[in-house]
């Protein structure tokens, strides 16, 4: 039987209930609103953090959402720079939730990336960028995984004394110790201040997997001059291969001519090929490394050349080390050179 006390006790139950389902209704719309509107959102956070950092910085969020996010159209740079210091059709960044209140990008991947970096030894290296990229990566707790890398189309620009020089090509990694890198450069003339540099082309070649790594360096420089100093007709090519425990590279160069006003070489020719211990990148040593080369052979040789007063028309270099029965290896080297004359 309904009594009056019962009915004042369900009125004041109703304006409760009411209110909270208002309140949930109204944390539902702004929720909704704010998904709706997150990427124009993550735009203007975006443009406020750069602003932080002195940049300039014009993108697109075309993706916000758990798995992560993608710019579109990025270009970031030095408010007063003429070039953008990085530019992209696409940038993706893919999040590992495995820590709710601090997840971390599990990959980063982009197409038709420009990266421009300052090689004139007058500026940081990554010019725009490099207080920013000191600030984000501050160490600041446990350091999580290596994120997966992915840059299909790369474009690495340098800014040299005597203008820009650039490579072009992918990199990839699936972690720390695995990557690939694959650049070329493109042919390219140069010069500013009486200097001149023109380069036919080169290559760069690396892949990394755990202790097993191969490579490949190559480049043609037709010549580079500079006042008196002129080096012209330079080919260079190097490959190097490392597997668990043997490090083992070879090498040819050659070069056309080398002149200055005290010193002249002309025709110079090098082969050589090494065997060492495996070598760890993190942590190299030279001397150490250079004490556990187990085999080396190199054969190099010139023509006519001239050093101050000193000339003469033929030299060769020629080195060989071998392991020795007594532990440890040795070898000889040697050099002669003919016609030499004193003027």
């Amino acid at each position: 039987e309904m009594t009056e006390e019962k009915l004042e006790i369900a009125a004041q139950k109703r304006p409760r209930r009411r209110v909270i389902g208002l309140f949930l209704a109204a944390l539902c719309l702004l929720v909704a609103v704010i998904w709706l509107l997150r990427q124009p959102i993550a735009e203007g956070i975006a443009g406020s953090i750069c602003a932080q950092q002195s940049l300039k910085c014009k993108l697109k969020v075309s993706r916000l959402d758990f798995g992560g996010l993608t710019f579109s159209d990025l270009e970031i740079r030095n408010p007063d720079a003429p070039n953008a210091a990085l530019t992209a059709t696409r940038l993706a960044v893919d999040l590992n939730w495995a820590s709710l209140f601090s997840p971390r990008a599990s990959s980063v991947a982009g197409d038709d990336l420009v990266l421009r970096l300052d090689l004139s030894g007058t500026r940081p290296r990554l010019g725009a960028l490099d207080q920013p990229v000191k600030t984000f990566t501050k160490s600041g707790g446990v350091p999580g995984p290596t994120p997966r890398l992915g840059f299909k189309r790369i474009r690495v620009i340098g800014d040299t004394p005597l203008g820009p020089v650039e490579a072009r090509g992918h990199i990839a990694a699936t972690g720390p110790d695995a990557f690939v890198i694959e650049l070329e450069a493109p042919p390219a003339r140069t010069g500013f201040m009486g200097a001149a540099l023109e380069l036919k082309g080169g290559e760069l070649k690396v892949s990394i997997a755990g202790k097993e790594m191969s490579g490949r360096a190559k480049l043609d420089l037709e010549k580079f001059q500079f006042h008196d100093t002129i080096i012209s007709d330079v080919k260079l090519d190097i490959s190097l291969e490392q597997t668990s425990s043997v490090l083992k590279g070879a090498g040819t160069a050659s070069l056309g001519v080398v002149a200055t006003k005290e010193t002249k070489l002309y025709g110079a020719t090098a082969d050589a090929s090494i065997e060492a211990a495996a070598v760890d990148p993190a942590t190299f040593d030279f001397g150490a490394w250079l004490a556990n080369v187990r085999r080396l052979s190199l054969n190099a040789s010139a023509g006519e050349g001239l050093v101050g007063k000193t000339g003469w028309t033929t030299s060769a270099l020629t080195a060989r080390i071998e392991p020795s029965a007594a532990g440890g290896s040795g070898g000889d080297i040697s050099f002669f050179a003919e016609g030499v004359r004193l003027e």
